[in-house]
């Protein structure tokens, strides 16, 4: 009755233990596909908001918002609700900000060394300080989600004048 008992136990925790092995298995590569997925979001958000009105051979910033949707619906997949929210919020702001720079192509032109009309600098601000947002609320629950501990400041390069 005791060798029963015994391989009983024994049956019940290497099947125990295999289960617990494939959910940890799933949960690593789902933190890698997250680990991976999150900051290419971030990455393709800051090229998006650094692309400048003028001029117009800098790219068309439908593309980036495309690259950014396309790789957003495969990290919705792995997110978290709150992950996916902000996701939401940044591409919400993402495509306020290519709608914006292709209002203003259409509808100005370039100033002194391709500067932006003043007319326009305000809109311009506003649409960049709210991509700027919705990247720092969307990294911040991004490494929440990721067990990332500290936070996240969105850091810009010097620009050089010619």
């Amino acid at each position: 009755m005791f060798a029963l008992a015994g391989v009983l136990i024994g049956a019940l925790a290497t099947v125990g233990l295999g289960l617990l092995n494939r959910r940890s298995e799933r949960r690593r590569l789902s933190r890698d596909q997250k680990s991976r997925c999150y900051p290419e979001l971030l990455r393709l958000a800051t090229e998006l908001r650094r692309l400048p009105v003028w001029p117009v051979e800098a790219g068309d910033p439908r593309d980036r918002l495309d690259d950014l949707q396309s790789l957003a619906l495969e990290a919705g997949f792995y997110g978290t609700a709150e992950v996916n929210t902000a996701m939401s919020t940044l591409l919400g702001a993402a495509q306020e900000f290519a709608a914006m720079i292709t209002f203003l192509r259409a509808e100005s032109s370039p100033g002194h060394r391709n500067k932006l009309d003043q007319r326009f600098a305000e809109r311009h601000g506003t649409a960049t300080g709210e991509l700027t947002s919705a990247m720092t609320a969307f990294a911040t629950a991004g490494r929440h989600d990721l067990e990332i501990a500290g936070s996240f400041q969105p850091v810009e390069p010097k620009v050089l004048e010619p």
